[in-house]
C-alpha cells in the first residue's frame, strides 16, 4: 500500500473581559469565543495477491471537523451600608461541532465500489451554572446563604452505514444552603443546613 495524506487545522481563541472597579462594587465581564476547524483528505493504492491472483485498489479518506464553543461569564460583588456581602456569578457555555468522515475503496482498473463507509455528527451541548452568596458579620456569628444551580442540555445526532441515532439529555442540580458560624468564649461553633435537588432525563 502506498499513497499520500494531507491534513490541517486552524485554532482560534479570543479573550476579552471587562472590569468596573469601585470600593464596595466589583462587576466583571468574561467573554471567551473559541472555534476550531481540522481537516483530512488521503489518496492510497493498494495491491492484493494471492498465489497468482492480483487485484489492484484504490483508496480514498476526508475528514472534516469544525467546532464553535464560547462561553461567557458574569461576576457581580457589592457590600451594603450595613457591612453585609452580596456575590453573584452566572456561567454559560455552549459546544458545537459538526463532523463527516468518509472512506472508499474501488477495484483501480473497473473502479467498481468494494468498500464504503461514510458517517455524519451533530453535537451540540449548553450548559448554564448561576449563583449567588451573602454573607454578613454579626455580634452573635457570621451569617452565610448560598444557592447554586445547574443546567445542561445534551443533543447528538449521527448517522451512518447502521442508520441515524438520536440522543439528548437535560440535567438539573439546584443546592441551597445556610450556616451559622463564630465563637463564644473559647468554644467555636458551626451550624449549617443544606438542600440538594438532582433531576436528570435522556432518551435516544
Amino acid at each position: 500500500t502506498k499513497g499520500k495524506e494531507a491534513f490541517g487545522y486552524t485554532n482560534h481563541n479570543a479573550f476579552l473581559k471587562y472590569a468596573y472597579l469601585k470600593p464596595k462594587q466589583i462587576l466583571q465581564l468574561t467573554v471567551s469565543p473559541v472555534l476550531k476547524r481540522d481537516h483530512n483528505n488521503g489518496l492510497y493504492s493498494a495491491l492484493y495477491q494471492v498465489n497468482s491472483l492480483t487485484n489492484e485498489r484504490e483508496r480514498k479518506l476526508s475528514e472534516k471537523n469544525n467546532t464553535i464553543y464560547p462561553s461567557v461569564d458574569l461576576y457581580y460583588w457589592f457590600q451594603t451600608k450595613s457591612g453585609a456581602e452580596w456575590i453573584f456569578n452566572i456561567h454559560s457555555t455552549l459546544f458545537y461541532t459538526k463532523g463527516e468522515q468518509r472512506r472508499y475503496e474501488s477495484d483501480l482498473k473497473t473502479m467498481e465500489a468494494i468498500y464504503t463507509d461514510e458517517m455524519f455528527l451533530n453535537n451540540n451541548k449548553y450548559s448554564t451554572i448561576a449563583e449567588t452568596i451573602y454573607s454578613k458579620n454579626n455580634s452573635f456569628g457570621t451569617l452565610n446563604f448560598g444557592y447554586k444551580c445547574e443546567y445542561s442540555h445534551l443533543k447528538s445526532d449521527i448517522s451512518n452505514l447502521y442508520g441515524a441515532s438520536y440522543y439528548t439529555s437535560d440535567y438539573l442540580r439546584q443546592y441551597a444552603y445556610g450556616e451559622l458560624s463564630g465563637t463564644q468564649q473559647k468554644l467555636l461553633y458551626r451550624l449549617s443546613i443544606g438542600f440538594m435537588h438532582l433531576y436528570n432525563r435522556s432518551f435516544s
